[in-house]
């Protein structure tokens, strides 16, 4: 058995200990959290592959002015998506927030990874 199996384990066992052991304080409730993450499949509204600069250009276009979950939330789910899969791309992130009905904002976020 390796050791992060056995420490895997200890901690599934004494999940109270390791909390109090990582985090300096014994925690007032502790509830251990089953450890398989659900990946749900995702769809980007577009990317691109910009050659010859190697790079990756990830647009989402948003009408409402929030949603669920927050843009902010799946922009990171995007990007961790494709760095997994892109590795060895700079990945561009862009984020159009469009007018909705008779209303217009305008306005654009770009992050560059």
């Amino acid at each position: 058995m390796s050791i992060d199996n056995v420490c895997r384990y200890l901690s599934e066992q004494y999940p109270e200990s390791f909390a109090t052991w990582l985090l300096g304080k014994t925690p007032a409730e502790v509830k251990d959290l089953k450890t398989e993450l659900s990946v749900e499949p995702v769809r980007a509204d577009c990317i691109i592959l910009l050659n010859p600069q190697q790079e990756i250009l990830h647009i989402e276009f948003q009408v409402a002015p929030t949603s669920v979950p927050p843009m902010p939330i799946r922009m990171l789910d995007y990007y961790a998506r494709l760095r997994r899969q892109y590795s060895f791309y700079t990945i561009l992130h862009t984020g159009c927030h469009l007018p909705q009905r008779n209303h217009f904002r305008r306005g654009v976020y770009r992050t560059i990874y």
